[in-house]
């Protein structure tokens, strides 16, 4: 994915150097661009890692021209929904089951989006 035009991965390190503490791939085409994935280890949640990987990439992205950031996320992700709307993410769609895991039944995922610059945390 990272080998296709206009797309960014951005990895947290720990400082310590014992090994990633997030990523992030983001891509770009025209004044838009998507979330491809993000993921943070386990033990780094609620530390600021999705919080610093999510603005860095989103002022990449409008560095080379995006206005705006999509994404997708399960509709029972609380704590990844609440994230995004502190940096001024607004749901404007719904993919009826988007998500499938395993013999889970499938979950709906919102649609957000938000202008760039994001909204800077307090």
């Amino acid at each position: 994915m990272l080998q296709q035009p206009r797309t960014l991965g951005l990895l947290a390190n720990d400082p310590q150097q014992k090994g990633a503490r997030g990523f992030i791939l983001v891509r770009i085409a025209a004044d838009e661009s998507e979330v491809l994935t993000i993921g943070v280890v386990p033990e780094e949640r609620k530390r600021g890692v999705g919080t610093e990987l999510m603005t860095e990439a989103a002022k990449m992205a409008a560095s080379q021209g995006a206005v705006c950031l999509f994404l997708e996320v399960g509709r029972q992700n609380i704590a990844a929904r609440r994230l995004y709307g502190k940096l001024g993410f607004e749901q404007v769609g719904t993919r009826g089951h988007y998500y499938r895991r395993g013999g889970a039944p499938a979950e709906d995922a919102c649609v957000l989006k938000a202008s760039l610059p994001l909204a800077q945390l307090a």
